[in-house]
C-alpha cells in the first residue's frame, strides 16, 4: 500500500521505575512527564518524616495538567508530628491506614507529556522532609511527525465523499 500520513505512534512501551528529586525540606515532590512519553502510573511510593512541630499533616497526591489540578487523592488517615510513614499508591489493593504508613487505591492514569504527579501536603512544616519517592510507570514512547502507512496496520484510512443534491 506505501504512504505516508503525519501523526504519531507508540514506539516502545515498557515498564520503568523512577525517582522523582527530593524536595528541600518542607516542600512537597512532584515528577513531571517528559515529552514524547505517556505515563500509566502503576504505583508509587514515598516517605514523609515530620519534624517535631506540632500540626496534623494530610498527604493528597495532586494531578495536574502542567497548569491547572484536575485530581486530589485523598489519603485514608493523617500524619502527626515526630512520626514516619511510608506511603503507597498502587491501581490494585486497598486503601490502608495504620501506625507506619498509609496504602491508597489508585485508578488507572494515564498522564500526557507536561502532566506532574506530586505530593499535595497540608500544614507541611520546614523540617518535614519527604524522601525520593519511586514510582512504577508503563511508559509509552511515541514517534511523532510522518508515519509509514506500511508500519502501522492496525490503522484504518479511508475516504468519505459526499454528494450534493
Amino acid at each position: 500500500m506505501g504512504g505516508r500520513v503525519s501523526g504519531q505512534r507508540p514506539t516502545r512501551r515498557d515498564r520503568r521505575v523512577y525517582s522523582a528529586d527530593a524536595p528541600a525540606a518542607g516542600a512537597d515532590w512532584s515528577l513531571t512527564v517528559p515529552s514524547g512519553h505517556l505515563y500509566e502510573i502503576v504505583s508509587a511510593y514515598a516517605q514523609l518524616v515530620t519534624s517535631a512541630t506540632s500540626a496534623t499533616r494530610e498527604v493528597l497526591l495532586k494531578l495536574t495538567d502542567g497548569d491547572a489540578t484536575y485530581l486530589l487523592l485523598p489519603p485514608p488517615g493523617t500524619q502527626v508530628a515526630s512520626k514516619t510513614y511510608d506511603y503507597a499508591w498502587a491501581q490494585h489493593g486497598g486503601a490502608y491506614a495504620g501506625t507506619g504508613g498509609l496504602a491508597i487505591t489508585l485508578p488507572r492514569l494515564v498522564l500526557l507529556p507536561g502532566w506532574t504527579i506530586g505530593s499535595a501536603t497540608t500544614s507541611i512544616q520546614a523540617g518535614d522532609q519527604w524522601g525520593t519517592p519511586r514510582l512504577l510507570v508503563l511508559d509509552t514512547l511515541f514517534e511523532t511527525g510522518r508515519v509509514e502507512l506500511d508500519d502501522v496496520p492496525e490503522l484504518l484510512v479511508g475516504v468519505v465523499g459526499s454528494t450534493a443534491g
